[in-house]
């Protein structure tokens, strides 16, 4: 697994770069096929908790999009948190995986990556758009969606519908379960 780090705020020491690799190279082992591994290390300002180092990590592989997303007073222990958290979000993806491919679902459908993101800059208003993401979607159903956004730790996950072909959003419920925005014929 090649690891692209991304820092933010934060230097990169030799040292830091041999635990990271450290760390979480050991994730190889348990996930196959990855496509693409980034790490993300930034550092930020709290009001009332001071500087917090936050470490977020995103694994594609090629049917699933893992990430995880940890902070920590130390950059260290930020990373130590967001491997354990990625170690039992892929124990999780593999056991769903196992069971989906063992007779429970025989779709052979890939689920999307993340693209890079671009972010804007400088003053905006509080209504602009902050941070545009672009994603390559292949068709899935409803089903694979709602466990790709579970495994994201999102409120909701647009995905393009394996039947209609069209664009189709499902979505955490306040009251519980999942709901379906489907557009108008």
């Amino acid at each position: 697994m090649e690891l692209h780090i991304k820092p933010h705020q934060i230097t990169l020491s030799p040292e830091l770069q041999t635990y990271i690799d450290r760390r979480l190279g050991r994730l190889d082992r348990f996930l196959d096929r990855v496509t693409d591994a980034k790490l993300e290390l930034r550092e930020e300002q709290r009001r009332t908790g001071g500087v917090r180092q936050i470490a977020q990590l995103t694994i594609a592989t090629n049917f699933a999009l893992l990430r995880a997303e940890e902070e920590a007073a130390d950059v260290h222990a930020a990373v130590d948190a967001v491997a354990t958290k990625m170690e039992r979000q892929i124990v999780r993806y593999r056991s769903k995986w196992k069971s989906r491919r063992h007779g429970h679902h025989e779709s052979d459908t890939s689920l999307p990556t993340m693209e890079p993101e671009i972010e804007a800059d400088g003053d905006l208003p509080e209504t602009a758009i902050m941070r545009t993401k672009f994603f390559s979607a292949k068709p899935i159903d409803a089903d694979e969606a709602i466990e790709q956004m579970e495994l994201l730790g999102h409120t909701f996950f647009a995905f393009i519908d394996a039947r209609s072909g069209r664009v189709n959003v499902v979505y955490r419920r306040r009251s519980g379960g999942y709901g379906l925005l489907q557009p108008a014929e």
